[in-house]
Formats: C-alpha cells, sequence, structure tokens
C-alpha cells in the first residue's frame, strides 16, 4: 500500500513514466521481498492517479500547460495543483484501499 502513495509522490518528482521504470526496477530485484501483487497495483495505482497531482506528473500536463499558454489562457502550476490535488488524493487514497480487500 505504501508504494502506491510513493510511486504517486516519485510520478510527480520525475514524470509517471520514468517513475513506472524505476519501480518495476525495485519490483522485479531479487533480493527484496516486495514482489506481491499488494506492491504491484500500488505501484501502478500511484503511476497513473500521481500524474494528477502536477503538470510534470505526466507528459500531457505538460503539453496541457503548453498549449494554454501559446493560447493566451496559461494556467499556472499552482493552479494546476490546486484544482487537480484535492481529486488525484481522495482518487489514490481510494484505489489502494479498495486494493485491501481484494488481494
Amino acid at each position: 500500500m505504501l508504494f502506491g502513495f510513493v510511486s504517486a509522490l516519485c510520478s510527480n518528482v520525475i514524470n509517471n513514466i520514468p517513475m513506472s521504470i524505476l519501480f518495476t526496477s525495485v519490483l522485479n530485484d531479487g533480493g527484496l521481498s516486495l514482489y506481491s501483487p499488494l506492491a504491484i497495483y500500488s505501484a501502478i495505482i500511484g503511476s497513473n492517479i500521481g500524474a494528477f497531482f502536477s503538470p510534470i506528473g505526466a507528459l500531457a500536463g505538460v503539453m496541457l500547460m503548453k498549449i494554454l499558454k501559446d493560447k493566451g489562457a496559461g494556467l499556472s502550476a499552482l493552479s494546476f495543483i490546486r484544482y487537480c490535488a484535492p481529486v488525484a488524493t481522495v482518487s489514490l487514497v481510494v484505489s489502494v484501499l479498495v486494493l485491501i480487500p481484494i488481494l
């Protein structure tokens, strides 16, 4: 479950695609006992939902910010976070919590 929250955080620091590659490497490392369905699904959820927290979380956010700027309808990164972070937080928490009884 922790993987979901950590991967969401990382997807906003290094973008969700490199984060997915990094976490896949961590999960596949034979020396760690992290290879479990809960860890795998949590990382996937964190990667996908975590990308909505900030404009750099996913390439789509970066593209959106550029298009809005070019069209003269700029949106600040802080405004993006203010609108998206509450929804992303609730979605992330609910998604990760739903995994617990299933797995």
